[in-house]
């Protein structure tokens, strides 16, 4: 075993020529990992196993040691094409990262178990193939490690990943054929509360309407926003656009008057905020609101109108999404059809794409009724207007942005059928608001129909696919009807909060950790039988089921708290197994809100406190540093989008 000379690079350089990949190195940014990866040891049957640990910011971890006589040439055609595969895809560095970590776990196996020689033929493909399949099943059958079937059949289908990458030009059906797919039960969403999606509605609706109204008669500002509950005017003020009953005191711009749309005077202003501001403070920031209103009106597309006909289209986006029940990876793929123009029936043959996951069928959407073909209509004249003469293949779209918006049509991205919610969170909506899973959008659908008795088969025609699917996977009921079931749940939680110990800011006595206050460090003991998260010092999201845990009654401890429960909702949200999520996080999202409330409770001091801090994580996203970098870890790994 040797260590041989390597060569490091990152991941946008994958597409360059390498003749030796067997001694590449790959160095991603330090978010999502702090040490070189060494992918080229990979080309060898006899290596190593990977060094742990992290980097010390000067020297790197060792490379792994390799038998070089066991050098195998197809590993070095195999790591070339997934260099070349990953290049063009433009992945991420956490994509890449966890790719070539579970490439590794797959070739141990095959190189400790006489399948080395997988990329020689296809008959050794499939006899590789069949025996680590049978390897997983088996693993399974008899509960050895800690390996569940969603992830047996996640590096089944990796395995199967790995051979269309290197039999590029084969169909490897003939590799892949008579092995059956690792089975594993999917969870079950809870059906979103139907005020919520109706919330979500008319708030993408209104905002839809008026904005596109705005930019087709080219309008000046400020625009009157006539919004469910409440009036007011939008200005062209990035962040400070508009006052809501969503908006912070602090997001107004003071010679902005929301109420009557004026400019205020500076003598107004300085009666307003006299002990706040000076007149030549009042004078400037009159002058640049007048001077902004005067750019966003004399520029038909400028920044201003730009940013209104962008929540306009992804208010449009939200609907459709809501309305069809389409899933993002398809959504993203439909293509504009000139047919869409024509006054026509769409509830029949229209709004076509291709559903990857039906076999490639082609599958209709409808709208519904005639109002949901209006707004259709509606889209495609904003469309038309952010376009401006372009031509764009896809239905839906973004506008790319270099500094500022430059006008061009790009593809969207899957995380971008989402921030429609984000934008209007804390502006338009509460910042509680969430977003409505496409899968959540179908089942509150489901729910309705068969609250309302409605035919299974004609239930399942609706949400295009099978009376069986739609009985096992989308007959979900509504969580009010389950909250009688959770009595116990919260009886228990609030129980949990007597373990807590809120100190006050003078007894400083023990040590700060990123979820609190620690007094024995280095030695997690729970503080209840069978915890949902188990107390571990190098995670922190156990720390609140800790004996050895505390909570100061401070700003500091209340924001850290304040950042773990931003990111667990985050988690929650996000994750592909609702069900386990849910099992970890629900409970310590209940267990944190009953500690803030406890500190709340102390005072009025400490309740403006615990006010300020959360606005300043749960609508601003000020995370603590730790729970921030945690945060862009998960983001880069594709955990939370």
């Amino acid at each position: 075993m040797v260590v041989r000379q390597t060569n490091t690079i990152t991941s946008g350089e994958l597409l360059s020529t390498f003749l030796h990949p067997e001694n590449i190195m790959l160095q991603f940014e330090r978010k999502v990992r702090t040490g070189v990866l060494d992918v080229g040891s990979l080309a060898f049957a006899v290596r190593s196993k990977a060094p742990r640990g992290k980097s010390n910011g000067k020297h790197q971890l060792p490379v792994v040691s390799v038998d070089t006589n066991t050098l195998i040439p197809e590993r070095r055609v195999f790591l070339s094409k997934c260099f070349e595969h990953h290049g063009l895809a433009a992945s991420s560095d956490g994509t890449i990262n966890w790719f070539f970590t579970s490439v590794r776990q797959v070739l141990d196996w095959c190189d400790e178990n006489g399948k080395s020689s997988l990329f020689s033929s296809t008959r050794e493909a499939r006899g590789a193939y069949k025996a680590y399949v049978g390897h997983l099943k088996e693993s399974l059958k008899l509960n050895i490690g800690k390996r569940t079937p969603r992830t047996a059949n996640g590096l089944q289908r990796l395995m199967m990943v790995m051979f269309e990458i290197y039999f590029d030009d084969i169909d490897c059906s003939v590799i892949f054929q008579g092995v059956s797919v690792i089975k594993f039960n999917r969870t079950t969403v809870d059906s979103p509360e139907e005020q919520d999606v109706r919330f979500l509605t008319r708030v993408a609706l209104c905002l839809s309407k008026q904005f596109t109204e705005h930019l087709l008669g080219n309008s000046s500002f400020p625009l009157k926003l006539e919004m469910p509950g409440y009036t007011s005017y939008y200005f062209p003020k990035t962040g400070r656009e508009c006052k809501t009953p969503y908006t912070h005191p602090n997001a107004e711009y003071y010679a902005f008057d929301y109420v009557t749309g004026k400019v205020r005077t500076v003598e107004e202003c300085l009666t307003l905020y006299k002990s706040k501001y000076k007149y030549n403070h009042c004078a400037s920031s009159v002058e640049q609101a007048i001077k902004s209103l005067e750019d966003a009106n004399n520029n038909p597309r400028g920044e201003a109108r730009y940013r209104v006909a962008t929540i306009a289209a992804q208010a449009y986006l939200q609907l459709f999404m809501l309305v069809t029940g389409i899933n993002t990876s398809e959504l993203i793929e439909l293509e504009y059809d000139k047919a869409y123009k024509q006054e026509k029936d769409l509830f029949k043959n229209d709004f076509r794409g291709i559903k990857f996951r039906a076999n490639g069928r082609e599958t209709a959407y409808f709208l519904g009724e005639k109002y949901g073909y209006r707004i259709f209509k509606e889209y495609l004249k904003l469309r038309d207007w952010l376009l401006d003469g372009l031509d764009c293949k896809w239905l839906f779209f973004n506008i790319t942005r270099e500094g500022v918006y430059t006008g061009k049509p790009q593809q969207l991205a899957l995380e971008d059928p989402r921030r429609f919610v984000r934008r209007i969170r804390g502006k338009f909506a509460p910042a509680t608001i969430k977003n409505i899973a496409t899968q959540k959008a179908r089942k509150f659908k489901d729910s309705i129909m068969y609250e309302l008795r409605t035919s299974p088969l004609t239930n399942a025609k609706v949400m295009n696919h099978s009376p069986a699917t739609n009985r096992s996977d989308y007959a979900a009921t509504t969580l009010n009807k389950q909250q009688e079931e959770f009595s116990n749940y919260w009886d228990a939680a609030r129980a949990a909060l007597k373990l807590i110990k809120v100190k006050s800011e003078v007894e400083i006595k023990d040590e700060s950790v990123p979820s609190g206050h620690c007094d024995d460090h280095g030695n997690p003991n729970a503080s209840e039988p069978e915890p949902p998260i188990e107390p571990n010092c190098n995670t922190q999201f156990g720390c609140l089921y800790c004996e050895h845990y505390s909570c100061h009654a401070d700003r500091e401890d209340v924001h850290k708290l304040y950042s773990l429960l931003y990111v667990a909702t985050e988690l929650r949200k996000f994750a592909t197994n609702m069900e386990h999520a849910d099992h970890l996080f629900k409970e310590l999202s209940i267990r944190i809100r009953l500690i803030i409330d406890g500190i709340k409770g102390r005072s009025e001091k400490h309740a403006e406190m615990v006010e300020n801090v959360r606005h300043k994580v749960m609508n601003l996203g000020e995370l603590t540093t730790y729970w921030e970098r945690r945060l862009q870890r998960y983001e880069k790994l594709g955990v939370v989008v």
